[in-house]
């Protein structure tokens, strides 16, 4: 009997039990559960914050929180405290680059083992070595993370490239000029900023004056207008003595035509008509001269206006060498003394020694000549300014200098002095004359200096 009402008392409980858990939950119906489905989807993967802007990735433009939009980059631009080489591409949801084609570095940065890419490791190192340029003394210890050398040690010296001061061998430190104060016969506007390494501006920003011949202006590279009239002895008074000549229809120069000439001169060119008696290569060019730059002015010809010069308008970019060539043989008569005389303007590359505190001369020009199937020589030149000619370092063939003689140093602006060479010891030869300037400047590189302009070659008797 017990066991009977015991059993009833469970049965009822249970009962009990599973109808109130029914009472608990709550009907859904089809349309609240759509509902229902429909704001969790939009709470938890529609719906982004106000602030963050998404991209359209995939159509090759990095935009909203993308990293990249596909293409490529070099490993060393991502870290190149990483990374040795390869390149990386960007993954298929533009949220960063794939590096597993990136070659890493096995460097270990405190091991006191330079290892690429690491600059330095653990070392010291004399700060003149770091940047002779910009220290005279003290010695850095290499960076934490080996990515270079703490120069906080190091002793500047009083004037460098970078202070803000225009100092000796500088044409601009840091600072932007008007193109047109640099140059108001050839540019009309833009800006022009100081190069990185202080050797003069950076002109691609200057809008160049377009020259029109014929509009009674002489402007750009213009020599002269149409229709004007100069005097020979204007042109080149070693060459002509008297007569009138006009101006060519292209407004490049002067028609000689109708100048009377002078005797006893075998060669002469004061550079008013062009590049036709001469041959030249690398940076040599004939024409006007524009290099006004940072307190460096050279705008003017010794006579006349044109000049040939180691570029017109920019310092010199040619490695190794430039040769000027008169273009026809010269007819040294049998009789008579002659000699080579010619007006220059030099400015050339140069370090100071640190211990003597005295430049030491890298590029320079020296005069040559060649008789028929006999090398070509040098000829030995006299300065009327002795402080412009003396000895470089010349760099003979893209590896190897040599010591040379010839025209090296800094003249004073807008200054010519007077170079000449006695040819009587080639009384009778027929000799072929060249003007060479050597340069140790990176091709298409920017030059560091104007280099040399020369005006007033003449061959004739003394």
């Amino acid at each position: 009997m017990k066991k009977t009402l015991l059993s009833m008392v469970l049965f009822i409980v249970f009962t009990l039990m599973v109808s109130c858990g029914d009472n608990t939950r709550k009907p859904v119906n089809d349309s609240e559960g759509a509902d229902s489905d429909s704001k969790t989807q939009s709470d938890t993967d529609n719906e982004t914050g106000d602030d963050v802007e998404q991209g359209n990735c995939g159509n090759g433009s990095v935009e909203g929180s993308e990293e990249c939009d596909g293409g490529l980059i070099e490993c060393t631009e991502l870290n190149p405290a990483l990374y040795l080489s390869g390149k990386a591409k960007c993954k298929d949801d533009c949220s960063g680059w794939d590096t597993v084609t990136c070659v890493e570095s096995d460097a270990v940065c405190g091991d006191d083992v330079t290892e690429a890419p690491e600059i330095c490791d653990g070392d010291l190192k004399n700060c003149v070595e770091i940047d002779s340029s910009k220290y005279k003394g003290g010695k850095a210890k290499c960076n934490r993370n080996c990515d270079g050398y703490d120069t906080v040690t190091c002793e500047e010296l009083d004037d460098y490239c970078g202070d803000g001061e225009i100092s000796f061998g500088e044409i601009c430190d840091k600072d932007v000029t008007d193109c047109n104060v640099l140059d108001s016969k050839l540019y009309s506007g833009g800006n022009a900023t100081c190069k990185d390494d202080c050797s003069g501006y950076d002109v691609s920003q200057c809008v160049e004056i377009v020259a029109v011949c014929g509009d009674e202006k002489v402007e750009g590279v213009e020599i002269c207008e149409k229709e004007t009239l100069i005097n020979c002895m204007e042109i080149d008074p070693s060459l002509y003595k008297g007569g009138k000549a006009y101006c060519l229809d292209d407004c490049s120069g002067w028609d000689t035509v109708t100048c009377e000439e002078n005797t006893g001169i075998l060669f002469s060119d004061g550079f008013e008509n062009g590049d036709a008696k001469w041959t030249l290569s690398g940076d040599w060019e004939i024409g006007l001269p524009y290099y006004d730059i940072g307190g460096v002015t050279l705008n003017e010809a010794s006579t006349g206006e044109g000049v040939l010069a180691t570029k017109l308008t920019d310092g010199y970019t040619v490695k190794v060498n430039s040769t000027a060539t008169i273009s026809d043989e010269i007819n040294i008569p049998a009789t008579g003394s002659y000699e080579l005389s010619f007006s220059a303007y030099v400015n050339t590359d140069f370090d100071t020694d640190s211990t003597t505190g005295k430049p030491n001369w890298f590029d320079g020009m020296v005069v040559t000549y060649k008789s028929g199937s006999d090398a070509e020589t040098e000829l030995i030149l006299n300065a009327e300014n002795i402080e412009l000619l003396g000895t470089f370092k010349a760099l003979t063939d893209g590896t190897n200098y040599a010591v040379k003689t010839g025209l090296r140093g800094t003249s004073a602006n807008n200054t010519y002095s007077g170079f000449s060479s006695d040819l009587s010891f080639l009384a009778g030869e027929t000799v072929t004359i060249s003007f060479i300037f050597y340069s140790d400047t990176i091709q298409g590189g920017t030059g560091s200096f104007p280099g040399i302009y020369i005006d007033d070659v003449m061959i004739s008797l003394k």
